[in-house]
């Protein structure tokens, strides 16, 4: 009786303080220049849908969200996309280690087109691809973009 008393008590007391799992993103200072060449549109807009999942308590690593934008202003791509709708497909990992994207929002946003695919993707910012704001102020007033250190 003895013996068991003390192994419940041991197994609780180890699951009471056995460590919580975490995640950590770490990133290297992001090469602004590069985020820039390498997206395909660089836009103001203003989120319409965002697709939910009910059945997710939170996020999950496998699947990917489609959120509807409307593009307000084009800082850098094709200027005929302003006032239009795009469908864009967010990865599961710009999910978990992006900003929360809710309908109604308006922000800046980077997205990248695959051809194969045939689709818009979110490129950030999230994860480990922002711009600083004195890059953002160079693309809104399409001036060059500041040197990096």
């Amino acid at each position: 009786m003895f013996r068991t008393l003390l192994m419940t008590a041991l197994f609780l007391t180890g699951i009471s303080v056995s460590p919580k799992p975490a995640w950590a993103l770490s990133c290297a200072e992001p090469d602004y220049a590069q985020i820039v060449e390498d997206s395909d549109l660089i836009a103001n807009a203003l989120i319409l849908e965002v697709e939910e999942f009910p059945d997710e308590e939170h996020v999950t690593n496998n699947r990917e969200q489609t959120v509807k934008f409307e593009i307000q202003q084009v800082y850098k791509g094709d200027d005929t996309l302003k006032g239009t709708q795009i469908n864009v497909r967010v990865s599961s990992f710009k999910r978990v280690w992006g900003p929360k994207l809710s309908k109604g929002q308006e922000d800046e946003f980077l997205f990248v087109y695959n051809d194969e695919a045939q689709s818009w993707y979110y490129r950030g910012p999230g994860g480990c691809t922002y711009l600083s704001e004195d890059v953002w102020q160079a693309l809104r007033t399409k001036s060059p973009l500041p040197t990096q250190n």
